[in-house]
Formats: C-alpha cells, sequence, structure tokens
C-alpha cells in the first residue's frame, strides 16, 4: 500500500463513526423493551425537528451558553461531528414521571470530548437562566449534582424549569466515554432524591458498557 492509500484510510477511519445509527437504534430499543407509549428515532429521522429547535434554541436562551443544561447538541454532533445519534423517550409507569434516553458515537472523538468539555465548563456558571418564549419567560435555577462515574468525563444537573408558576424538575446524567455519549434524563413534577440521581448514572454506565462492547 502506498503512503498516500494509507493516509487516505487513515482519515477515512478518522471520520467514520464506531457504531451505525441502526446499531444505536438498538441499544434504545432494548433499553426501553416492553415499555408502553415508546418512542424512538435515530439519525436523519431526528434532523427536521432538531434543526427548528437547534435554531430556535440558540436564540431564547440568556445567557445564552446556558441552552447546554438542556443536554446533549444532536444537531451538531450530526453536523459538525458527522456522527451517529438514537434517541428514545417514554412515560414512566407512575404516570408523573418521563424518560428520555440518548445514545451517540461520534466520528470525531476529539471534537466530541471539546464540546462535551465546553458545554460541561458552560453549564457551571448558570445557576440561573432563562428561555424567552414569544409570549413568556420560563425560569430555570440549576444545580450541578456530584456523581462518581467510571467514565473519563460526566456532568449530572438538576433543574427546576417554572412556566406560568407550574414548576418541572429535571434530572440528568451525561458520560462521555472513547466517542460515546449517554444521556439520561427524568422529567418529573416534584424533585429526584439522590437515589434516583444514582440510579440514573447506574443505568447510563450499563449502557455505555454496552456501546464500547457492541
Amino acid at each position: 500500500m502506498s503512503h498516500d492509500s494509507a493516509a487516505s484510510t487513515e482519515a477515512d477511519a478518522a471520520v467514520t463513526p464506531a457504531l451505525s445509527d441502526a446499531e444505536l437504534r438498538e441499544v434504545v430499543d432494548d433499553f426501553f423493551y416492553g415499555v408502553p407509549g415508546t418512542e424512538i428515532s435515530s439519525g436523519e429521522s431526528l434532523r427536521p425537528g432538531l434543526d427548528a429547535e437547534h435554531q430556535t434554541n440558540s436564540r431564547m436562551f440568556a445567557p445564552a451558553t446556558c441552552g447546554a443544561a438542556l443536554g446533549l447538541d444532536i444537531v451538531e454532533e450530526l453536523e459538525a461531528n458527522n456522527g451517529t445519534v438514537a434517541h428514545g423517550s417514554a412515560p414512566l409507569p407512575d404516570s408523573k414521571r418521563s424518560v428520555t434516553f440518548t445514545v451517540m458515537s461520534a466520528a470525531d472523538p476529539a471534537a466530541a470530548k471539546a464540546a462535551f468539555d465546553r458545554d460541561t465548563q458552560s453549564v457551571a456558571g448558570c445557576s440561573t437562566f432563562e428561555a424567552r418564549l414569544p409570549d413568556q419567560t420560563m425560569a430555570f435555577d440549576l444545580e450541578v449534582a456530584n456523581v462518581e462515574a467510571k467514565t473519563s468525563a460526566s456532568r449530572a444537573l438538576r433543574m427546576v424549569s417554572t412556566l406560568a408558576g407550574r414548576p418541572f424538575h429535571l434530572t440528568s446524567v451525561l458520560l462521555f466515554e472513547d466517542g460515546f455519549q449517554v444521556q439520561l434524563v427524568i422529567t418529573s413534577r416534584t424533585y429526584q432524591d439522590a437515589e434516583v440521581l444514582q440510579a440514573l448514572l447506574n443505568q447510563a454506565e450499563r449502557a455505555m458498557t454496552r456501546l464500547k462492547s457492541t
């Protein structure tokens, strides 16, 4: 093999995600197996709604960088980093909470890690922020939670969003390892304690192990 061919092969390998959309979707399918009301999407099927959401989000948050508190930037991973993504959501059996689960495989792990670290640094300064909607404003109070994750990078957040006087709690765990990202979020009307946060972390770590072994 010539030097140019070897370089080309290395370049191609560098821009190919470790796992395909279909492989990621299988991980999400297994996570929600048997859960009524589950909605799952992956890859390009995510793009139309996310493009509109991304354009809206980039304008609505004050400070703007605090939008990262709402989770992984799927549009950036699909477009800037050429990665693969699968996402699912479902109501929990108690009917008072819902869970969303997102997994991503980066074509460029270094770029994805830089974005993850940038967002982690951004949200550290977002104890309070706002989302300015066309006809009203949603207020957020954010707490960075302490978790002992086994991955190379992680963040855990508790947020309370208030709209028209009604509070909603979002509890999230995000993990990064070897170009893979896992996010689990519970949305509820009540505060989720340390036991729930630990359960989210345990589930996210199991998902990360599954991604790395696929």
